[in-house]
């Protein structure tokens, strides 16, 4: 148990009114974190998220340890102030979920690294972000361990970044299934949920609308589909509009003969209704640290179609079918699903089952490598 003299700084920043993949991560590695009693923790966080979060945790976990200080929404004031606090104060650990504009002095310090995306892929970001992002891994230099998300993040920090220089740790701190979408499938009826699921082929993207998530590809991928499929196609769109969002929409939709629904930012709950009703999932990414969606959907017994990411493999136990950019075989892909459509879909699903079975602890696991480092 934490005592007043043995605290550590748990950097929430980055936490967003509007649920984004680093806010799940944030709030579940935490809350594992206040099960475990493991020490006395600072929470910093911005203030109009602070009742946000506490909320979501607060209900299940126990907040007696954790105390939550606000700092202001204005990103240069809460920057200074941020850094200021957590260098007068005495942590065993400043430990940040995601990478921030946190340089600590006087305590020993740890960022969470989710991809290389701003390298592997840069033209998805603007100049601005580009350097923003490239400012956010030379801040890294000063940390004395570093966390990553899955093996091969690892490797691309390792090919891509001069870290592993330092001969710092590496900790996996990996992502897993959320708290919230393991309660919502404890309320539904699995029955029920099937039944929607064999009504229409009901096909679901999430994520930012752009060409690094592979929009362009899950509308070519749905225009294919329902060409040659018995049952109608829908597909749904969630996630934000980007400065792509428009061409790729321009460019695709002239022929669209299939239904589109794009829903835009959606909540918790409306994401996992989502998840319940599609029966694929679309994952065209360019690069990925893990890919959240992949492992929520597959709880909801949602079968993903991938791009042939190393990390997708690895989730999957590389045995469903993956989209090859280099090869361009979604002419392939799409005969495969049919196949499925028409076959058994055992031995796939149990593959989805055994990546579910697997990630359901990774969080709680991610806790235990934080206390068990804090022992040091």
């Amino acid at each position: 148990m934490g005592n007043s003299r043995e605290r550590m700084a748990y950097i929430a920043s980055s936490y967003a009114a509007q649920h984004d993949g680093i806010s799940v991560y944030l709030e579940n590695v935490l809350y594992e974190l206040s099960l475990l009693e493991c020490i006395a923790i600072d929470v910093y966080i911005k203030k109009s998220v602070k009742e946000k979060l506490i909320s979501r945790i607060g209900q299940n976990s126990n907040l007696k340890d954790i105390n939550f200080i606000s700092l202001p929404d204005r990103l240069i004031l809460h920057i200074i102030l941020l850094n200021y606090y957590i260098n007068i104060k005495r942590y065993v650990l400043v430990f940040s979920p995601s990478l921030t504009l946190v340089l600590s002095i006087r305590n020993r310090s740890m960022k969470v690294i989710h991809d290389v995306t701003y390298k592997v892929f840069s033209k998805s970001l603007s100049f601005l972000k580009r350097s923003y992002k490239s400012l956010l891994f030379w801040l890294l230099n000063f940390d004395d361990y570093y966390g990553y998300i899955s093996k091969p993040t690892l490797e691309q920090i390792n090919a891509l970044t001069t870290l592993h220089r330092h001969n710092k740790p590496f900790i996996l701190l990996s992502n897993g299934i959320p708290l919230q979408t393991k309660l919502f499938f404890e309320s539904l009826n699995s029955d029920s949920m099937q039944h929607e699921k064999n009504k229409n082929i009901e096909l679901l993207f999430v994520g930012s609308l752009n060409y690094h998530k592979g929009l362009d590809k899950a509308l070519e991928f749905a225009s294919l589909m329902n060409a040659r499929a018995s049952k109608p196609v829908i597909l749904r769109l969630v996630g934000k509009e980007t400065l792509d969002t428009k061409e790729i929409m321009q460019k695709y939709l002239d022929n669209c003969d299939f239904e589109l629904d794009v829903k835009g930012y959606v909540s918790d709950s409306e994401l996992y209704g989502l998840y319940a009703q599609s029966k694929y999932i679309l994952f065209f990414s360019h690069s990925e640290g893990f890919g959240l969606p992949v492992v929520e959907a597959g709880y909801f017994n949602t079968f993903p179609i991938l791009s042939d990411l190393p990390v997708f493999k690895q989730l999957t136990s590389n045995a469903l079918f993956y989209y090859s950019y280099e090869r361009d075989n979604l002419d392939e892909m799409v005969d495969s699903i049919i196949n499925l459509e028409e076959g058994d879909k055992n031995q796939y699903f149990s593959v989805i089952e055994s990546m579910c079975d697997k990630y359901k602890k990774e969080y709680s696991n991610s806790a235990k490598r934080i206390c068990e480092l804090l022992k040091f």
